[in-house]
């Protein structure tokens, strides 16, 4: 399932991947995707909805940017950094939690890699995972990621594997589980 045109916020571009999880299997949902574009001046955000949970979750991501020749206001050379952060949004309540703060990466020059355990859900939620390129006046980003949500005490440190460039374009986990970006 590829990004949707979302609601511009703030008069920026807005896109969004979404997919569903199915939160009574080990893993909870699994999207990737090889190259998804971020304009300048804009938004990608993974939406990935939660509900209740007995026990806490965990979310790994894995991205990387292409970076782009030219020259852009700081000068001539290589652009490919992007702002990430991760929020939880409570729906019924509608409060947004920062998991974790909105920081740029330099991930044309490596892969960025990290995981972030989620507390006890005890309402529906929507994880969302935002990449920021509304710092860049020129360049678009090109993106590629992998997510992986799964319950915190089944992780033996092999569920998730690495990206790898030219995998499947996007997946969901188990029965009702929905992708996640598009390719």
């Amino acid at each position: 399932r590829g990004p949707a045109a979302g609601a511009a916020r703030g008069g920026r571009d807005c896109r969004r991947a979404t997919g569903m999880a199915d939160i009574h299997r080990t893993q909870v949902f699994e999207g990737s995707s090889d190259l998804e574009v971020v304009p300048n001046l804009s938004e990608f955000s993974i939406e990935i909805h939660l509900q209740p949970t007995v026990e806490p979750l965990s979310v790994f991501y894995e991205f990387s940017t292409q970076a782009e020749e030219g020259f852009g206001l700081t000068g001539a050379g290589v652009k490919g950094n992007i702002a990430f952060r991760i929020d939880l949004v409570n729906v019924a309540r509608e409060e947004l939690m920062e998991l974790l703060g909105t920081r740029v990466y330099q991930s044309h020059l490596q892969v960025v890699r990290g995981e972030k355990k989620l507390p006890r859900l005890k309402s529906p939620c929507k994880l969302q995972l935002v990449f920021d390129n509304t710092h860049s006046m020129m360049k678009e980003k090109k993106l590629a990621y992998k997510v992986v949500v799964i319950h915190h005490s089944h992780i033996t440190g092999r569920e998730f594997k690495p990206y790898s460039p030219g995998g499947s374009s996007a997946r969901g986990s188990g029965g009702g589980g929905g992708g996640g970006g598009g390719g």
